[in-house]
C-alpha cells in the first residue's frame, strides 16, 4: 500500500513538473494573454481537469508558481556558490557574478527571466505574482545593503559610502544589463561583461584597490 501511494505522489510530481515545463513553452511563444490553460493541458498530453487539479486556481496560479519555483531554485544553487567565510565585498561579487552566470547558463532561468520582462503583460490575476516579484527586488537590494553595511564594519568599504543608494545602484546595473543582454543575446555575454564592469563598478568603495 505504501508503495503505491509512493508511486502516485511521484507520479502527480511528475505531472505537475510536465505542465510547469509546458507551460513555459507556450508562455514563451504566445506569451501570457494569449494563453489558456486548456491549451497547456492540451501539449502536455493532459485533460482540462488534470491542469485543474493541480492548479485550482487556474492559469494565473500556473503562471505565479512556474515564476517562482524555478526562479527560487536558480537563486538557491547561486547561494551555494557564496563562501561563507569570504569578506563581504567577496560575498557581493560572487552573489552577482553567479546571477550572471546562472542567467547565461541555465536555459530554464533564462527562460522564465525573457518571459516575465517581454512576454507577460501586468493584469490584475497576476497581482499576486507581481507582489512577490516586487518583494525580491527589494530582498535582493537589502541584501546589497546589508553586506555594504559589513563592508563598512570590516573597514573594506569607505565610511561615508551610502549603503542604500549604491544598493539601489548595482541593483538597477545588473537588472538593466540583463534586459538588454535578455533582449540581444547575440550582442554581448552578461557573465563575461560583469566580470570587467564589476570591479569598475565597486572600485570607488573600497579602502584598498
Amino acid at each position: 500500500m505504501f508503495a503505491d501511494m509512493k508511486q502516485t505522489k511521484e507520479e502527480a510530481e511528475k505531472t505537475r513538473q510536465l505542465l510547469l515545463d509546458t507551460a513555459l513553452d507556450v508562455f514563451l511563444s504566445q506569451g501570457y494573454s494569449q494563453t489558456s490553460l486548456e491549451q497547456i493541458a492540451r501539449q502536455s498530453g493532459l485533460t482540462r481537469g488534470a491542469a485543474y487539479w493541480h492548479f485550482p486556481k487556474g492559469k494565473p496560479e500556473l503562471y505565479n508558481s512556474l515564476v517562482r519555483e524555478k526562479s527560487l531554485l536558480a537563486g538557491e544553487r547561486i547561494l551555494q556558490t557564496i563562501a561563507s567565510d569570504g569578506t563581504p565585498i567577496e560575498q557581493l561579487r560572487t552573489f552577482i557574478q553567479g546571477w550572471c552566470d546562472a542567467l547565461e547558463q541555465d536555459k530554464e532561468y533564462c527562460q522564465v527571466m525573457q518571459l516575465v520582462a517581454f512576454m507577460t503583460e501586468r493584469v490584475p490575476e497576476l497581482e499576486g505574482g507581481i507582489q512577490e516579484k516586487i518583494a525580491a527586488n527589494r530582498q535582493m537590494m537589502d541584501y546589497f545593503d546589508t553586506l555594504l553595511r559589513q563592508g563598512i564594519k570590516s573597514g573594506e568599504v569607505h565610511r561615508n559610502t551610502d549603503t542604500a543608494a549604491t544598493a539601489l545602484m548595482l541593483f538597477c546595473q545588473l537588472w538593466g544589463m540583463a534586459e538588454i543582454w535578455l533582449m540581444d543575446k547575440s550582442a554581448f555575454s552578461i557573465s563575461r561583461s560583469m566580470k570587467t564592469t564589476l570591479p569598475l563598478l565597486l572600485a570607488g568603495l573600497l579602502t584598498t584597490r
